[in-house]
């Protein structure tokens, strides 16, 4: 049987519902993702940063904070997992990292660059990913490349330089917002990384 208009009306809007209230929770957690390294990298209290990231309470940013690492923000910053690339009053790390030697060929690229702390780099592979789609670019197998041009421990994260890519850049006109780079072929020493985001910073310091 058919439903009515009012039934539907109420259930499109149930359905509705549902996904802002999933789409809030994912901003959420990713606005706690962004923070991390806030908690990592700087001495702000974990109410400064709350505060920065517009939680209505910190309350609010501690809950959804441990809801993505486990832990609230504060243990987080003595225990999480950057401490892993800590090095211990024997001058050595908690672990050693498998350092690998690569030989790759040039790789071209169109990216969105992006200027700012790198942990924001996602709204830039937003706007690649919208450009890519808009113009039927976008292909399955794509690889999404970021490319950070500055050292963060001499330049200031305000000016920090990086660029959201997509592989496949070569050939034919770019446009905006496209840039094309391309990453030099030859050897490289490769750590591979799995973990937040946050604990970049700690892993390249490491290599």
């Amino acid at each position: 049987m058919p439903k009515s208009p009012a039934c539907r009306a109420i259930t499109g809007t149930r359905f509705i519902a549902r996904f802002t209230a999933r789409r809030w929770r994912r901003r959420q957690s990713a606005a706690a993702a962004s923070r991390c390294g806030d908690i990592v990298c700087t001495d702000l209290t974990v109410g400064e940063i709350a505060k920065r990231s517009r939680y209505p309470n910190l309350q609010s940013f501690n809950r959804i904070f441990k809801s993505v690492y486990g832990m609230p923000p504060a243990r987080y910053r003595k225990e999480g997992s950057h401490k892993t690339f800590d090095p211990s009053p024997f001058g050595e790390t908690a672990a050693m990292f498998d350092i690998t030697l690569r030989k790759i060929v040039p790789i071209e690229l169109n990216g969105v660059v992006h200027t700012g702390s790198s942990l924001q780099i996602g709204k830039a592979f937003e706007t690649l990913f919208g450009a890519l789609h808009a113009r039927g670019l976008a292909k399955p197998e794509m690889r999404m490349i970021g490319v950070y041009c500055d050292d963060p421990d001499i330049v200031p994260a305000e000016n920090l330089g990086s660029i959201a890519c997509a592989t496949g850049g070569s050939g034919g006109p770019i446009e905006p917002p496209f840039e094309r780079r391309t990453i030099d072929g030859g050897e490289h020493a490769v750590l591979r990384h799995k973990g937040p985001y946050a604990d970049m910073h700690s892993a390249y310091q490491w290599l």
